[in-house]
């Protein structure tokens, strides 16, 4: 699956849940759009207070407990950099290939970038190296094209 919209990612995403036999909550659910129409990614506070505002009841474990599983199944990306979180666009990931996450230091932009040929040319290259990747997110610092073209 290539860069999706929201409604066809949910579809996906409950696909995923029930052939993994694992709960998409309201809550998860909710979690996962917020972060997906939110191009520069929220913070967990950030996400709370979008939470809270429909589910006015919500606490901080509540958006704890709904980005830890969605960080665990793949349908969210930690920004390290940033200190944010960010769906996932390209739910067609395996565990042991790597989420490319493209950085803009301008406008803090988070784009996903999903290529095969890339995945595996590193992995080999690892591989061939003796070492083996930990982290499943790969942070790059690129600018973005909208901030070249305002060069």
């Amino acid at each position: 699956m290539s860069t999706c919209d929201l409604q066809s990612a949910l579809s996906e995403i409950e696909t995923i849940c029930q052939q993994k036999a694992i709960q998409l909550t309201p809550i998860r659910k909710l979690a996962f759009s917020l972060l997906f129409s939110a191009p520069n990614g929220l913070k967990a506070y950030e996400l709370l207070d979008k939470i809270k505002l429909q589910k006015s009841s919500a606490t901080p474990p509540t958006a704890y407990r709904a980005l830890d599983f969605l960080l665990e199944h793949g349908f969210a990306h930690k920004i390290c950099k940033l200190n944010t979180f960010v769906a996932c666009k390209h739910l067609c990931h395996h565990a042991d290939t790597p989420s490319f996450l493209l950085i803009c230091p301008r406008c803090q932009h988070v784009t996903e970038y999903d290529n095969d040929s890339v995945n595996h040319s590193l992995l080999d290259a690892l591989a061939a190296s003796g070492f083996r990747l930990m982290e499943k997110e790969i942070e790059i610092t690129a600018t973005c094209p909208n901030c070249i073209a305002q060069e």
